[in-house]
């Protein structure tokens, strides 16, 4: 249950937040330039359509992530988390209309004409939000089990509906998010194994019916087995990696890029950086990426109430799933997925709401709770030495 009459200054945000995402924003759109000109030059003889779309993106992003870190986090409770799950269940029934585009054997996107959207995207932060928004009502239990399909209503039926499009990665970033938000609100560690259960009997489920995620699973196991075929996506990323040594061939200079790497720019960009940036730059990344996430459980940790802290969690455990499960398809440490690396990988969803959920965690920043105390300690000594001073002067 929420505490009230609870209150917190508001403070600076917390810049090296900001400077990690600009950070990272910015060698994305350097390294989606490099590896997507020649596919963009072949798909559209146009070598900068696609750097020209995510530009335009990242300062959309970028506008909206200012905007969110000059308003109240509190704003978004009650009408604006319902209105938002509204629009979500909206847009995946859209996909059953003529706007639903269906790409590669899946119905994920919408066409907008003027670009594509994917609801999925929009469902991971609508289930932070109302989770955030169950897991602090009053009069409501995460440790009651009458209760607990109030928490998992709404993310269920998103989790359900991502995968029947089928999308099994993301269903299962999804109830990750779910689950752990409702772990760290408290349910019993006796239920913490009905739902791991429940979760891999469902991932296995899903697996045995679909003959191409057998496929996948067989292929990861043994790229080799068929290298012109199922195995070649992966293979490529592979040699992209090992091609890049400890420095890289140097920026600009990927060779799998020229066509033989399927969408570089996209799920396997990080095997482009490794390629043409070597270790040293995959490194580098990782490192920004462990920085941010870790500064994000920092400022959940430090949040001024709980729904604060569900929100800054959930947007947190998000970018850090999304982050591992691309880099170790990357590396075939996982079946082949479309799993994009946040804030770096082309797309326009995912960049746009990636940035503007930073914009909600650098206005939470501003609440933190060791800032507000020590601005009040601050202020207790200022009061002290005016009152001492005009003593002093009686």
């Amino acid at each position: 249950m929420e505490k009230k009459g609870r209150s917190y200054r508001e403070g600076k945000i917390d810049y090296m937040v900001l400077i990690l995402t600009v950070a990272i924003t910015v060698i994305g759109i350097i390294m989606v330039y490099s590896a997507s000109y020649v596919n963009s030059g072949f798909r559209y003889e146009d070598p900068n359509r696609i750097i020209f779309k995510e530009i335009i993106f990242a300062v959309l992003g970028m506008a909206l992530m200012a905007g969110a870190m000059n308003v109240p986090y509190r704003i978004y409770r009650g009408t604006l988390t319902k209105l938002l799950a509204w629009i979500t269940f909206a847009t995946f029934l859209l996909l059953l209309t003529p706007i639903g585009l269906n790409l590669n054997g899946g119905l994920r996107w919408l066409n907008l004409g003027f670009t594509t959207f994917m609801p999925s995207e929009l469902a991971k932060y609508t289930c932070i939000f109302l989770m955030a928004e169950s897991l602090t009502k009053k009069g409501i239990d995460c440790r009651r089990l009458s209760d607990a399909g109030k928490f998992w209503a709404a993310p269920g039926f998103f989790i359900v509906m991502v995968a029947l499009q089928p999308d099994l990665s993301t269903s299962f970033i999804l109830f990750c998010i779910t689950f752990y938000l409702y772990y760290i609100g408290g349910i019993r560690k006796t239920w913490i194994f009905a739902l791991i259960a429940i979760g891999v009997a469902g991932i296995a489920g899903l697996i045995l019916i679909e003959p191409f995620r057998i496929l996948r699973v067989k292929t990861l196991l043994d790229p080799f087995s068929d290298p012109q075929g199922s195995g070649y996506q992966v293979l490529q990323s592979l040699y992209a990696i090992a091609s890049g040594g400890i420095k890289g061939a140097g920026l600009g200079a990927s060779k799998q890029k020229l066509l033989y790497l399927p969408e570089p720019q996209n799920d396997y960009i990080f095997a482009i950086i490794s390629e043409e940036l070597g270790f040293i730059g995959a490194l580098s990344i990782i490192f920004l990426f462990v920085a941010l996430i870790t500064r994000c459980f920092m400022i959940a940790a430090n949040a001024p109430d709980r729904y604060a802290t569900f929100i800054v969690s959930g947007i947190t455990i998000q970018m850090a799933l999304q982050s591992l499960v691309n880099m170790l398809v990357a590396v075939s440490l996982l079946p082949s997925t479309g799993i994009p690396l946040p804030l770096i990988s082309y797309g326009g969803t995912s960049l746009v709401l990636n940035l503007l959920a930073m914009g909600i965690v650098l206005n939470i920043s501003r609440y933190d709770r060791r800032y507000s105390a020590s601005a009040r300690v601050e202020e207790s000594r200022r009061t002290y030495h005016k009152i001492e001073s005009r003593r002093s002067k009686i």
